[in-house]
């Protein structure tokens, strides 16, 4: 299977060259070129690695057989030979004679060197040995066979037509590949009182995470299985939906009884053909047993799917998270509040995770979720003590010395550099380690994926979508993740493609109709066409219901909204660039001077991360606002001192963030020097594509009203808009 194939795209004859090119690879030396423990792991190498090098196998391949497999071989389909006849001549090109083969073939000049190039993210195999003799002997009959099998494909035999409709065979090809045994956990129902609903949300997530261990299984993630709770669909329908072979689904209920815990779970296994139960079971159990009847399920799901584990195998899907039954319902009663999605909740669950670790210091994965939800916290600005960044990192170490090698400590302890310290390249290292170690984990190679495109790295961060949507591809967030990427390079059929696709899987999610509308703008369509891209979804969220007025300088509007808003910093930064468009200097004035009260006891001397950088924008805009022009600069100052590694968000966040206010206090060239700073140390648009940094929203967004007219803005428009 080609790249192109395990990516679902349209398919021509080069597909072939490289399926020759793995034959020849294997006839060469005894090996697949890209092989795994799962479909997951193979899909990975094929879009991500570089086989071995043949003559690292077979010590007899000389380098200009090598580097005509390299060729056929290449990612790209236009760096391969691009005809069967191609490649037939350069086979053709070379010493019949074994012993000439050997001793003087010459270098092809076209073979790319570095076509078997080791990588670390995605190496299929361990090192190999070298083959015995009987690998190499024969030489001339295993040229003369690859030109026969390249002479084939040239005469037609076997060669395939590709038209436009075979991309959905290919699309059936890798997802049969994928369905082998591909299981999915649906939400279990919770048949207690509605504060039980945790306990069934947490079985459902441990039960999902055991049988992913297990060799032979693969899982759909929680967030994909969960969009089908109370849902009226058949087995069947999801199973199509989901491209799952199998179901699990269940109840659950909790009992308190005379101050004993006690929980009945009903499990059932369901093949997805033909809806017939393969395994069901009840059981009455303590509570204390749960990580035993959780191990027990995921052992008999896997009896009913022909898989046989050993006593070890055994052993660790029953072994415990903690040995505190209080503990461990803190950490699912955490884990459930993080799950609500609302802000507030993620305090709740520090609260409960923080309980966990003290019930038990030992308890590796709820010192992995502290950490993440104090992180996440901490940069919506619910938590601002200055001394949240270290805890978050400590609580991440914490986690990884108790399980060094586990998923979610990892994940972790790369967050708290991605997100926290912004040291972007140390947390997609621990990414990338994470996932050499956990290839089919979902969550790490959508990690993975954002940090490389903070980065900049545009191949690797589309290599790692790729790779998130062949480990899940009905995750609406991985579809939304992956559009916006595609729209920072400009890719708007393709990035819309993934929101109507993210659209169709959770019609629910307001995020792809927001995203979607912001990018018929930043397309060059009409604010009219966005809002009812917007009127298609559910309820839409403040911000979106007010960009649209905002760039029709709609005013009056706005107000209405902004005024029956929770007033916190950003409604006020809002209102006060509102009134300041409408000319009500006093009205503007005093939410400025809201926010410059309230930020400026959090500011410290230097802005070491995107929190404080959060502050510093805040405070620019606040003193722009009312002129302060000595403040403005000064923060200014020090929003753009923070230069982290950063070529995706801080361009239009921190330098466009800077321009806007230099514009507002009159600092026109200042203000043109920044944005065309942004510009050029973007990845292409970068992230600012979505918030009206690129030709488009220049022209409509009021707020570079102090602009317009001056030579260099409207010269910088145009250039934008002729390649937008």
């Amino acid at each position: 299977m080609s790249p192109e194939q395990v990516r679902a795209e349209n398919l021509d004859t080069r597909t072939d060259i490289f399926s020759a090119g793995v034959v020849i690879y294997e006839m060469a030396t005894g090996k697949l070129p890209f092989d795994g423990s799962s479909p997951g792991v193979i899909f990975a190498a094929i879009l991500g690695a570089q086989p071995a090098p043949p003559s690292s196998i077979n010590q007899e391949v000389l380098p200009a057989f090598e580097g005509v497999i390299g060729k056929a071989l290449a990612k790209a389909r236009d760096e391969r030979y691009q005809t069967a006849l191609e490649l037939m001549a350069a086979l053709g090109e070379m010493p019949i004679s074994v012993d000439s083969w050997i001793a003087t073939a010459p270098r092809a000049e076209d073979a790319p060197a570095a076509a078997f190039k080791a990588t670390e993210a995605f190496r299929p195999t361990e090192q190999l040995s070298r083959p015995d003799s009987s690998i190499t002997s024969g030489h001339s009959k295993m040229l003369w066979v690859a030109i026969v099998v390249i002479g084939v494909l040239a005469a037609g035999s076997i060669w395939l037509s590709f038209t436009s409709g075979n991309r959905a065979a290919a699309t059936d090809t890798v997802a049969a590949a994928r369905a082998e045994r591909l299981v999915a956990v649906l939400p279990f129902e919770n048949l207690g009182a509605p504060e039980d609903a945790f306990f069934a949300l947490g079985v459902t997530a441990e039960i999902t995470s055991r049988l992913g261990s297990i060799e032979g299984i693969r899982t759909i993630s929680s967030s994909s299985a969960r969009r089908f709770a109370d849902t009226d669909r058949t087995l069947q329908q999801i199973g199509e939906e989901l491209n799952a072979t199998h179901i699990v689904t269940g109840s659950v209920r909790w009992i308190e009884t005379d101050g004993v815990t006690q929980i009945v779970i009903r499990p059932e296994l369901i093949r997805v053909s033909d809806e017939v139960q393969l395994w069901g079971n009840a059981s009455k159990r303590n509570f204390e047993d749960i990580f035993e009847v959780q191990g027990q399920i995921a052992e008999q799901v896997a009896s009913g799917l022909g898989i046989e584990l050993d006593d070890s195998q055994r052993a660790d899907l029953g072994a415990e998270l903690t040995t505190s039954p209080q503990a461990y319902q803190a950490f699912l009663r955490g884990r459930a509040e993080r799950a609500s999605l609302i802000e507030g909740n993620y305090l709740r669950a520090i609260t409960l995770y923080e309980s966990a670790v003290e019930l038990d210091p030992e308890f590796a994965e709820a010192w992995a979720e502290l950490s993440r939800n104090k992180g996440t916290a901490y940069r919506l600005g619910n938590l601002t003590d200055s001394a949240i960044p270290e805890q978050i990192r400590s609580d991440a170490d914490r986690a990884v010395s108790l399980k060094p090698g586990s998923a979610f400590a990892q994940v972790a302890l790369g967050y708290y550099y991605y997100e926290i310290a912004g040291d972007f390249e140390r947390g997609a290292e621990i990414f990338a380690l994470a996932a050499r170690r956990h290839p089919d984990n979902v969550e790490i190679a959508n990690a993975l994926s954002a940090a490389y495109r903070r980065l900049g790295r545009m191949d690797e961060t589309l290599h790692e979508h790729d790779r998130s949507l062949l480990l899940d591809p009905d995750q609406a967030d991985i579809l939304l993740n992956y559009g916006v990427t595609l729209g920072a390079v400009r890719e708007w059929d393709k990035a819309a493609e993934q929101y109507n696709r993210a659209i169709e899987i959770a019609p629910e999610m307001s995020q792809s109709y927001s995203q979607l509308a912001r990018l018929v703008v930043a397309r060059g369509g009409s604010v009219a066409e966005a809002r009812q891209t917007l009127e298609r979804g559910p309820e839409i969220g403040i911000m979106d219901r007010l960009w649209p007025l905002w760039y029709e300088r709609d005013y009056e509007s706005m107000l209405e909204i902004l005024q029956q808003a929770p007033l916190d910093l950003y409604i006020m930064y809002r209102l006060g660039s509102t009134y300041r468009r409408m000319g009500d200097e006093a009205a503007a004035r005093g939410y400025f001077e809201q926010i410059i009260e309230m930020v400026t006891p959090l500011m410290p001397e230097e802005v070491t991360n995107e929190t404080h950088a959060q502050y510093a924008a805040l405070l620019v805009w606040a003193h722009a606002g009312i002129g302060n022009v000595e403040e403005t600069l000064e923060f200014a100052d020090k929003l753009l001192a923070y230069r982290p590694d950063d070529r995706f968000t801080r361009p239009r966040n921190t330098i466009g963030g800077a321009a806007l206010a230099y514009a507002w206090v009159g600092e026109i060239d200042r203000a043109m020097d920044a944005i065309e700073d942004a510009l050029s140390t973007s990845v292409q648009l970068g992230e600012g594509w979505k918030w009206g940094f690129n030709g488009p929203g220049f022209r409509l967004d009021p707020a570079w009203d102090e602009l317009r007219g001056n030579p260099r803005f409207e010269a910088m428009i145009a250039r934008l808009e002729a390649v937008d």
